[in-house]
């Protein structure tokens, strides 16, 4: 799908979904939903089968309350759910909420996201964090990036807010919402990111349970008035108790909320037609046993991530729920520390999604952005006239008042309190009295059909109908679900004098049963002279495949290869593939032992069985004259001739093949397996699973080039820590047939990793993690596919030297060991021209100083060496102060976290990286990723794949054993698709040019300029 610059982040939550849309130019605004940022997650099955979301299906579930499920998420190992007279599939469930975010997306912004960032909660297990991303993907969107809600949240609070929390430091997310309350804390890792260090969830306390103290309080005062008003409120029958009862429950809501900014306010209570008065000391009484048990649980997670000792840098609200003011108070009171907390905390999870800290953020790399008029997304509205096609906002931000929650999707029990309110505790688990709110605006349109299966239009939007077309398919296939995991029961606390009762759910209407039919897959409207692209199935990311089991390519049985020739892979603009083997004296039927002969063609390793194309043997020599013998050096010349260009790719090979692996001819190793470590799910995991999936392209490549002889392929998720890394590496070597490792990228992780796979002898390529240090730990396992950070900043230091010609440079450096490397670095390079020099610390929250040092030095140019927290921070500042001054950076600053932050003050900012761009790759990489994952290529993808084929040739060079395979390694000399590879003894590349791209911010994107110069 081209890349249209849209990103969405999705905050599906249990009781309502938030969708924050950011614009190709960085503006963020929520989609709104019937007028309100909050669309509530309930789905109402209709009896022909149709299904309803958001407030429709609220509404509708007044008459026909079994036909209702108020919170899908809640429900999400369960399988199937019964409403009205059929199972429905929970995916459907929220696949319908989904495509409904889906449907508003495409009509704001009048194009589809090319990205789309999903939460969930930190403690969900993979099997529903698989679900999720399956639903997401059935309503039309891509395969989305999943993270946990904290991390988002908190990724929010220092992206946008401003907060400062520094690296290393400790941050509480306080998370109350309408159903459910979750704590997590986390810890601000290296690379700005964020680190789930312990939670704890109360899926019974919630701001619904708030509502329920509310109405229990009321009905101490109305019970046995009158008759039986009070018990037509709490269980009612008929359609108007059930308009009365709701009426009841929304103005309890409403006081609630109005509670958080006045002293005093009413509820009214229908069918006695009484306003009762309630102040903010009653509501505070009513909700204090509830709010109690949210601040235990978040010291217990405190407690629980074992950072009691360490002062906490912030605590964060979020939800909407938070916004009762003695929330803020107990938490100030249990930590001794002010809550950070804004307008609208429901909006703070899905923007975080946008605003994800490094590792999972690398800047998006600019271009023109391709408008897409159509596509492979569910039914979605397109604006008849007047729509926004240039991508501008049809809808404003939401009102400065903070948005009305939208009511309790499922009401509130009779909870019968009596004495003093204080001293008595109310249950907190709200138990659905048979309606729900109807809509706010009254009035339903006409449905959008789609099969049995509708989205409803915006209603400013006039409903169309669209067929399918033949060639279409309706939905992507779907894993089987997996098993109901047995929940739980949860433990309610006791009401006094009398239990809660639910009360009885109205009867239905008699109704004939009819078949439930899942969603289909919609097509969205044609475009004149826009071509619709077809919808490819998409397969479940590899993020939700189990962590540490490895998952075993599965070899197919064929015939010998002179039988059963693999096709090659038609690639443009590749030239024909090396020779099967080393040249062979055609005489005595040997080959060279040292290097390439003076006057002929380099050594390549075979690329399919010598026997394949009669190279390898004796066979052929007896066989042949000396006419034959003349012809033979010929076209051993001439495909010398052809290679020698290192350009010329062998998919799978690694490049030109390695000029000083030339020895007897020998058979390809068959049946081992290449490795890859690497984060699969949660932070970090989507630059990762573009290493893996370009790992596995090679595996692919290779296997298509040598049937009968095929290599495996496994992985292990390493969690993104240093002991999960160092138990998927002792998983990993286990396996005797891994011969190779492609990973892991990061720090934590090869320091995890690297002892295991050096006891092991394995040989493994780092893809990233480009400290110094790293090459300087004896392990003679360890190879990095890219430059190391002093590579880098001496690349920055000639950026600045040759491409912006400035004589007069300050240095600024903060206290890390990469601003220690990179200011070495960067002075040796510069030399006079660093005219001042700036040390700041990382842990600082003011910078004014330091900015004021830059600015009263006149600098032409300005050498940003340290780490993305407070680099961050310090440049913002410096833009305010000097907004047109020229800034060089590394990549710990290339996120989009830096980018969205700085804003416009990013642009003109230019970044290094040892990264090249994926369409700079050779052997036309980015276009055959995009073919076989359905999405745009990331970076490092190109140095993975290469560090795959250096491993696959090594296959085919017949290097069976671990050992082998290491010697191979470190006498390795060709080029691959990303550049020239060889090895120093210390792991480090050892070639004249390491190629560090350079890398200018513009209007919310990294454009790609050029390698630098050695």
């Amino acid at each position: 799908m081209a890349d249209t610059g849209f990103r969405l982040g999705i905050d599906f939550g249990t009781s309502n979904t938030v969708a924050v849309l950011r614009w190709p130019d960085g503006r963020t605004k929520p989609l709104l939903f019937d007028g309100s940022p909050l669309l509530p997650s309930a789905v109402y099955v209709n009896a022909d089968g149709t299904v309803l979301t958001g407030r429709d299906a609220v509404h509708s579930a007044r008459l026909q309350p079994h036909r209702f499920e108020p919170y899908p998420k809640r429900r999400v190992e369960e399988g199937t759910v019964w409403l009205g007279e059929q199972d429905v599939p929970v995916l459907d469930l929220v696949t319908t909420v989904l495509r409904r975010v889906a449907a508003e997306t495409y009509r704001v912004a009048g194009a589809y996201p090319n990205e789309v960032n999903l939460t969930h909660p930190a403690t969900w297990p993979p099997q529903r964090r698989q679900t999720l991303s399956q639903a997401a993907v059935a309503a039309g969107f891509p395969s989305p990036f999943l993270s946990s809600e904290p991390v988002a949240a908190a990724s929010y609070f220092v992206g946008t807010v401003g907060t400062h929390v520094p690296v290393g430091g400790i941050a509480v997310v306080y998370d109350f919402g309408a159903g459910t309350f979750d704590a997590s804390v986390v810890r601000r890792n290296a690379g700005g990111g964020f680190d789930v260090l312990a939670s704890e969830g109360l899926p019974d306390a919630g701001g619904l349970d708030v509502d329920a103290a509310v109405v229990a309080y009321l009905g101490r005062a109305f019970t046995g008035r009158e008759g039986d008003q009070w018990r037509r409120l709490t269980n009612p029958e008929s359609e108007s108790d059930r308009r009365a009862a709701w009426q009841l429950w929304e103005d309890a809501r409403l006081a609630k909320e109005m509670l958080s900014r006045a002293a005093t306010t009413y509820v009214h209570v229908p069918l006695y037609d009484e306003s009762v008065p309630i102040g903010r000391e009653q509501l505070e009484q009513l909700a204090r046993p509830i709010l109690d048990r949210t601040v235990t649980a978040t010291q217990l997670a405190v407690s629980s991530a074992g950072v009691a000792g360490q002062p906490l840098a912030a605590v964060f609200l979020v939800g909407g729920s938070s916004r009762i003011p003695l929330a803020a108070t107990l938490l100030h009171r249990a930590f001794g520390l002010a809550p950070t907390a804004i307008e609208q905390p429901e909006l703070v999870v899905a923007e975080g999604a946008l605003h994800l800290a490094p590792p999972t953020g690398r800047a998006h790399v600019g271009g023109a952005p391709t408008p897409v008029a159509s596509g492979p997304f569910g039914p979605v509205p397109v604006p008849s006239s007047g729509g926004p096609s240039s991508g501008a906002p049809s809808s404003g931000g939401p009102s400065s008042g903070g948005p009305s929650s939208g009511g309790p999707t499922s009401g509130g029990p009779s909870h019968e309190v009596s004495g003093d309110v204080s001293a008595q505790p109310v249950s907190a688990t709200p138990v659905s009295p048979g309606f729900s709110m109807p809509s706010m605006n009254p009035g339903l349109p006409p449905l959008l059909q789609t099969g049995s299966m509708p989205v409803v239009p915006s209603r400013q939007q006039p409903p169309q109908v669209y067929q399918q077309p033949p060639a279409q398919p309706q939905q992507p296939p779907v894993p089987p679900q997996q098993p109901p995991v047995p929940q739980q029961p949860v433990q309610q606390p006791p009401v006094p004098q009398q239990p809660v009762q639910r009360p009885p759910v109205g009867q239905p209407v008699p109704q004939q049963p009819a078949q439930y039919q899942p969603p289909m897959q919609p097509v969205p409207p044609v475009v004149p002279q826009q071509p619709v692209p077809p919808v490819v199935p998409q397969q479940a990311p590899a993020q939700f495949q189990q962590p540490v089991q490895p998952q075993v390519q599965q070899r197919p049985v064929v015939p010998p290869a002179q039988f059963q020739q693999a096709p090659p892979v038609q690639r443009p603009q590749v030239s024909a593939p090396p020779a099967a083997g080393p040249p062979v004296n055609a005489v005595q039927g040997w080959a060279p032992t040292s290097g390439p002969p003076a006057s002929g063609p380099p050594a390549y390793p075979s690329s399919a069985p010598p026997s394949a194309n009669g190279r390898g043997g004796k066979t052929l020599v007896a066989a042949v004259g000396g006419g034959v013998l003349a012809l033979l050096l010929v076209v051993a010349g001439i495909v010398w001739a052809v290679n020698r260009n290192g350009d010329d790719v062998e998919p799978g090979g690694g490049g030109s093949s390695p000029t000083n692996q030339a020895g007897p001819a020998v058979s390809p190793a068959c049946g081992h397996k290449v490795g890859f470590l690497g984060i699969l799910a949660g932070t970090g995991s989507k630059d990762s699973n573009g290493m893996r999936n370009a790992t596995k392209l090679a595996v692919d490549d290779y296997n298509a080039k040598h049937a009968g002889c095929n290599v495996g392929f496994v992985e292990f998720d390493t969690k993104g820590t240093e002991e999960g890394s160092k138990a998927a590496a002792e998983t990993l070597v286990a396996d005797s047939e891994v011969i190779g490792v492609v990973g892991p990228s990061y720090r934590a992780e090869v320091l995890g990793a690297a002892p295991v796979l050096e006891k092991a002898g394995i040989p493994f390529f780092t893809t990233f993690a480009p400290d110094v240090d790293l090459a300087a730990k004896g392990w003679s396992t360890f190879h990095r596919l890219i430059a190391n950070d002093k590579d880098q900043a001496a690349a920055g230091a000639r950026y600045i030297k040759n491409t912006l010609r400035a004589s007069k440079v300050v240095l600024v450096y903060d206290d890390s060991d990469f601003g220690g490397v990179a200011r070495q670095a960067v002075s040796a390079t510069l030399g006079s021209s660093v005219t001042t020099s700036v040390s700041i610390r990382r842990t600082a929250t003011d910078f004014s100083a330091a900015v004021t040092q830059v600015t009263n030095a006149a600098p032409e140019a300005v050498y940003y060496a340290g780490e993305a927290d407070d680099g961050t921070a310090f440049l913002k500042a410096l833009r305010a102060a000097k907004p047109a001054i020229a800034v060089v950076v590394s990549d710990r600053l290339f996120t989009q976290l830096f980018v969205d932050t700085l804003g416009k003050a990013a642009d003109g900012i230019v970044v290094t990286c040892p990264c090249i761009p994926s369409d700079h790759a050779g052997n036309d990489y980015a276009s055959r990723y995009q073919a076989a994952y359905k999405t745009s290529a990331g970076y490092y993808g190109p140095e993975a794949y290469d560090g795959a084929s250096i491993i696959l040739a090594g296959f085919t060079a017949g290097k069976a054993t671990r050992e082998d395979m290491l010697a191979f390694v470190n006498k390795y000399d060709a080029k691959g698709i990303a550049r020239p590879y060889k090895f120093a003894s210390n792991g480090d590349l050892s070639v004249p040019d390491p190629q560090i791209w350079s890398y200018k911010i513009g209007g919310g994107y990294a454009s790609s300029e050029s390698t630098i110069a050695p």
